[in-house]
């Protein structure tokens, strides 16, 4: 199913850190446009089930460091299912080395972010993520 107007599904294990992402998603004015979803087994149920009857993301945003299914484990399984393959996955997390973000890269993440760590570089981060939902070339 093609979107028209841009979209992101981001997957957050912890409460607060979703939290945070949504004030700063409406900080930019963008809160109405993210689906936020707890754990990475609850989304990869919901988006498999429901890739034939839904305008489906422009934007995948995952946590790396979950438990069950990391994120890494989670863009692969996005990777290889014939609908979702095209749409570009971010990764982010607090532990973002530059061996694991090329990996990640690698498997077919279009980038990988650390964690902001205060609240006006996650508006930042929730900027550069609208920004590459709406299709917009990002510049750092």
């Amino acid at each position: 199913m093609i979107t028209k107007s841009p979209y992101i599904y981001l997957v957050e294990d912890d409460a607060d850190d979703r939290f945070m992402m949504q004030q700063a998603f409406a900080d930019v004015n963008f809160a109405d446009r993210v689906r936020m979803f707890s754990s990475s087994e609850f989304f990869l149920n919901y988006i498999i089930s429901v890739t034939n009857t839904i305008e489906l993301p422009t934007l995948f945003v995952l946590d790396f460091n979950m438990p069950v299914i990391n994120g890494g484990e989670l863009l692969i399984k996005l990777k290889q299912h014939e609908v979702l393959k095209s749409i570009p996955v971010v990764l982010y997390s607090t532990g973002m080395r530059p061996i694991l973000k090329e990996t990640l890269i690698a498997s077919g993440a279009v980038d990988c972010f650390e964690k902001a760590l205060d609240y006006i570089e996650l508006c930042k981060q929730a900027k550069t993520f609208r920004l590459m939902a709406e299709g917009s070339e990002v510049v750092y």
